[in-house]
C-alpha cells in the first residue's frame, strides 16, 4: 500500500507521454473497488488475477515494466523502478505512425498532437501529388486521425455514462485543443459548452477539481490539506455522484488513519 502514492506520481507525470499502468490482485471485485476509492487510485486494476504463478511472482508487491516494444525492461519490487528508467522507454514511445519521406511536417505535427496541422499538411500532399502510393499513405493517415477523434468522442460517452463529468471534461478539454478546427474539435467545444451550463454536471466538475486537489494532497502527505479538500468536494457534488462517492470513501480512509 505505501508504494500508491509513488505509482500515482508516475502515472501524473507520464500519462500523457505514454505511460500505462495495469494492478493486478487476486481479491475480489467488491474489496477492491472500495480500496481503489480510498487510496484515490485512478490506474486500473484486474481482480481476481490467478497469473502470479505464471509470471514468476514470488513476492507482494511485485512489477513488470514492459517497455515500448513489448519486453519485460524490469522485474522486482515497485521502489526499483525509478524516472531514469521510465524517461528511457517512453522516449521510444510513437503516438502517430511513422510515415515515408515527404510526410515530415505530419509526422511533426502528428507527434505534438496537432491534428488540426497534420490535417492541413496531409490535404497539401493531396493536392498538388499524383503519386499513387503518397494519395494512398496520406488518405490513410487522414482516416488514423479521424479514428482516433472517434475513439476519444467514444470514451467521452463512456465517462458519461458512467456519470464521471470531471473526467470527462479533461477528456473533452483534450480533444478540443488536439482537433482544433475540425469535427471533432468542434464536437468537443459544444458538449463542453452544453456541460458547463448543466447545473448538475457544473457542479460535478468543481467538485472533482476539489477531489483532485484532495489526491494532490495526499499523495504528497498532507492530509489535513486531503481531508479539507474532500470534505469541500462532498458538499459540492450532488447526492448519488460519483464524484461524492469517490470524496467520501477517500474522506472516510483518511479518517480512519488511511493515506
Amino acid at each position: 500500500m505505501g508504494m500508491i502514492p509513488h505509482l500515482l506520481e508516475f502515472q501524473e507525470k507520464y500519462e500523457e507521454a505514454g505511460l500505462v499502468i495495469l494492478a493486478l490482485s487476486g481479491e475480489g471485485e467488491a474489496l477492491l473497488e472500495g480500496f481503489a476509492a480510498q487510496q484515490g487510485i485512478t490506474y486500473p486494476i484486474g481482480f481476481g488475477d490467478r497469473s502470479g504463478g505464471a509470471y514468476g511472482v514470488s513476492g507482494i508487491p511485485d512489477s513488470y515494466l514492459v517497455g515500448a516494444d513489448g519486453t519485460v525492461v524490469y522485474q522486482g519490487h515497485p521502489s526499483g523502478i525509478n524516472r531514469g528508467m521510465l524517461e528511457a522507454e517512453l522516449a521510444k514511445v510513437r503516438f502517430f505512425p511513422v510515415l515515408p519521406e515527404g510526410f515530415e511536417a505530419v509526422m511533426k505535427a502528428g507527434e505534438r498532437f496537432d491534428y488540426a496541422k497534420a490535417m492541413k499538411e496531409l490535404d497539401k500532399i493531396l493536392k498538388k501529388s499524383e503519386d499513387e502510393a503518397e494519395i494512398a499513405t496520406a488518405e490513410e493517415t487522414k482516416a488514423y486521425i479521424a479514428e482516433k477523434g472517434a475513439e476519444g468522442l467514444a470514451r467521452v460517452e463512456a465517462l458519461a455514462a458512467e456519470g464521471d463529468y470531471f473526467k470527462g471534461v479533461e477528456v473533452l478539454e483534450e480533444l478540443s485543443d488536439k482537433f482544433d478546427g475540425l469535427e471533432t474539435g468542434d464536437t468537443a467545444d459544444d458538449m463542453l459548452k452544453a456541460w458547463k451550463k448543466d447545473k448538475e454536471i457544473k457542479a460535478q466538475i468543481q467538485a472533482g477539481e476539489m477531489y483532485a486537489a484532495g489526491v494532490y494532497a495526499r499523495s504528497h502527505r498532507d492530509p489535513k490539506t486531503a481531508a479539507a479538500a474532500f470534505a469541500k468536494a462532498i458538499k459540492k457534488a450532488p447526492e448519488g455522484s460519483v464524484i461524492r462517492a469517490q470524496a467520501e470513501a477517500a474522506l472516510e480512509a483518511l479518517q480512519g488513519g488511511g493515506r
